[in-house]
């Protein structure tokens, strides 16, 4: 017969792959609550929670980023070739590709 000890170190593992099924706001909600009383909470060890709803809004924000950049590079390509500024123009492609 396994003592308390044993069985706490024995079933105790991590999850590294998850369903993807959504999670009740309220079992978050507790689940953080109870985190809170944990012995090693006031410890200050960093940790990081991602929602899906995060996941989405960073990628949105990183395809944005990527579209603005892509509209000045042109921008800046074509006034530069306007103005006959090759170079400027080149480096602006560069720009644009790297």
């Amino acid at each position: 017969m396994m003592s308390v000890l044993d069985r706490t170190i024995v079933e105790r593992h991590s999850m590294r792959k998850f369903l993807p099924l959504p999670i009740p706001r309220g079992v978050v909600d507790e689940a953080l609550a109870l985190a809170q009383h944990e012995p090693s909470s006031s410890e200050m060890t960093t940790y990081g929670m991602y929602t899906e709803r995060m996941f989405r809004l960073r990628e949105a924000r990183i395809e944005a980023r990527r579209k603005l950049r892509r509209e000045i590079a042109w921008f800046c390509i074509t006034l530069a070739a306007s103005m006959g500024l090759w170079a400027a123009a080149y480096a602006a492609g560069r720009w644009l590709v790297s």
